[in-house]
């Protein structure tokens, strides 16, 4: 899960396919435990989000934003996409700019 950057420590962790009322709280406790590091979360398997993993996700960003670490949202499904979109969040475009989820 963890590989090393040039300068600094780099997470990864890969969302689960269903992320749904029960995947809140170990998506929770999976992020908690990768606090303190930059981290790159894999979206590339969601095939559905709700909106309470959103709401971890963005939790999340915000979390790592205040202890000035990196968190990118790389891969993302169109399932991903479309979700968070209905949810009325909006991503960047992966290929171009650091992931991140607006309101």
């Amino acid at each position: 899960m963890d590989t090393n950057c040039s300068q600094s420590e780099v997470n990864r962790l890969t969302l689960e396919p269903v992320l749904d009322l029960r995947a809140a709280k170990p998506l929770t406790d999976e992020l908690l435990a990768l606090k303190g590091a930059d981290l790159n979360v894999d979206a590339s398997k969601v095939e559905r989000i709700g909106a309470q993993c959103a709401q971890v996700l963005l939790s999340a960003m915000k979390t790592w934003e205040a202890d000035h670490h990196a968190f990118s949202l790389v891969d993302e499904s169109e399932a991903f996409r479309d979700g968070a979109s209905l949810l009325g969040l909006s991503l960047p475009n992966s290929q171009t700019e650091e992931g991140s989820l607006c309101l």
